[in-house]
């Protein structure tokens, strides 16, 4: 259940992984040193609201590009340190 190990080992550097781990943790510190109010605030802007990728985004409008925005921007935003933990796990 747990990626421990793999079929075809990588036996090479895997800059560009290593970079998303990195990129995660530092948004993740970033949360934790601006407190819980503001780490909710960045959360409300910064992840994905699926209703509004559904509702508001089709069609196109003014607001779409910052919606859509937030497929990518979510990736990096995570709840709390297990959360983080385990998606840089997998």
């Amino acid at each position: 259940m747990f990626p421990v190990s793999a079929e075809y080992p990588v036996r090479e550097p895997t800059p560009v992984t290593w970079g998303i781990i990195a990129l995660c943790t530092a948004v993740w510190l970033y949360q934790a040193a601006i407190g819980p109010v503001d780490s909710e605030l960045l959360i409300q802007r910064f992840g994905v609201h699926p209703s509004l990728v559904v509702h508001a985004a089709f069609p196109l409008n003014e607001d779409s590009a910052r919606i859509l925005f937030t497929l990518i921007t979510s990736q990096f935003v995570h709840a709390g340190f297990l959360h983080l933990l385990l998606n840089m796990l997998f």
